[in-house]
């Protein structure tokens, strides 16, 4: 294991993993309790969030692929999704026999009100913490974003 300071697999390397891992794992649950509506499981959360992410309508294939799941767990998703209203389902232009689904505005409103719950609950924890907690939280955002990219890349600056 090399032992240059930053190297991949170095001691402090492994150490900020381990602990950086063990965190999240502890915000996961904070970050998906909610209570927007009793349907809205974290897998359905997921898959809203990442149809409001794409921007465009999916194909049902993309989204198993974008959220990591079997196809045919993303064609029974799709269903409930749809039959609680919060996606819409329209032919796809390019081969009839698929459909493209995308968030409906019931869909853009339980994901929004999901967030935002989410978002009021880790404020108020974070609310709880040492002000100087606050700025090392601050100052390690932009490492956490890049950590959040495919390959690292930096966040986009948001001063």
């Amino acid at each position: 294991m090399p032992d240059r300071p930053g190297a991949p697999g170095a001691p402090d390397a492994v150490e900020l993993a381990e602990r950086l891992r063990g965190a999240i794992q502890a915000l996961v649950p904070l970050v998906r309790g909610h209570t927007a509506h009793p349907d809205l499981t974290p897998s359905r959360l997921t898959a809203l969030g990442v149809l409001d992410a794409a921007g465009r309508p999916l194909r049902i294939g993309e989204l198993a692929s974008r959220t990591g799941i079997a196809l045919s767990t993303a064609s029974r998703m799709v269903d409930l999704l749809a039959d609680s209203g919060w996606i819409d389902r329209q032919p796809d232009p390019a081969d009839q026999r698929a459909c493209l689904i995308g968030l409906s505005a019931a869909g853009r409103a339980v994901l929004g009100a999901a967030r935002r719950e989410a978002t009021g609950a880790l404020a108020r924890n974070i609310a709880r913490l040492a002000p100087d907690q606050r700025g090392v939280l601050r100052r390690a955002l932009p490492a956490l974003e890049a950590l959040s990219r495919p390959g690292g890349e930096p966040a986009p600056d948001r001063r």
